[in-house]
C-alpha cells in the first residue's frame, strides 16, 4: 500500500471527508487530495499532523500493515526492525538538520545585521546539500574579517 493509500484508507475507516481531514490537520483539501492520489511526498511534518487527525502513529505510513480491520483504529505492527530504525534515523536526523540550517540562517543574518552587510545572497529555504548555507557562511565570515579594525 502506497502512503497515499493508507491515508485514504485511514480516513476512510474514519468516515471522514479529505475537507474534514484537513481541517483536522491544519491543511488544504487540495493537498489532502494530493497526497492521495500520491502526487507528491509528504514531508515529516505533514505526515505528523495527518497521523494525529487520524489518531495515528506516523509509523502507520511506513507499516505493510494495512487498514483492513474491523476496530476503529487498526491494530499496528510496531515491531522495531532495523529497516525501521534506519527510518526513525533519518527522519530524526532530517528534523535536526532543518532546526540547524534555520538557526543559521537567523545568526548569518543577525551577523550581517550588526556589521551593516548586505543580504547579498538569497534566503535558503531549509535546503541542504547544495552547499548554499556553507558558502554564504563562509563570505560573511570574510567580509568581517577583512572589515575588521584588528585587520586595518
Amino acid at each position: 500500500m502506497t502512503i497515499g493509500e493508507k491515508i485514504k484508507a485511514a480516513r476512510g475507516a474514519r468516515k471522514m471527508t479529505q475537507e474534514e481531514l484537513a481541517i483536522e490537520a491544519g491543511m488544504k483539501r487540495s493537498s489532502v487530495c494530493d497526497l492521495e492520489r500520491d502526487r507528491y511526498n509528504p514531508s515529516h511534518s505533514t505526515l505528523s499532523k495527518l497521523a494525529s487527525a487520524l489518531n495515528l502513529k506516523v509509523e502507520y505510513f511506513f507499516t505493510s500493515v494495512g487498514i483492513e480491520t474491523t476496530d476503529p483504529i487498526p491494530a499496528l505492527d510496531l515491531t522495531l526492525t532495523p529497516e525501521r530504525a534506519a527510518i526513525l534515523v533519518c527522519l530524526q536526523f532530517i528534523d535536526d538538520l532543518s532546526k540547524k540550517v534555520s538557526f543559521l540562517q537567523k545568526e548569518l543574518s543577525a551577523i550581517k545585521a550588526s556589521q551593516g552587510l548586505e543580504e547579498s545572497a538569497p534566503q535558503i529555504d531549509g535546503q541542504v546539500g547544495d552547499g548554499s548555507l556553507a558558502e554564504e557562511l563562509i563570505k560573511t565570515t570574510m567580509q568581517v574579517l577583512k572589515n575588521s579594525p584588528d585587520r586595518h
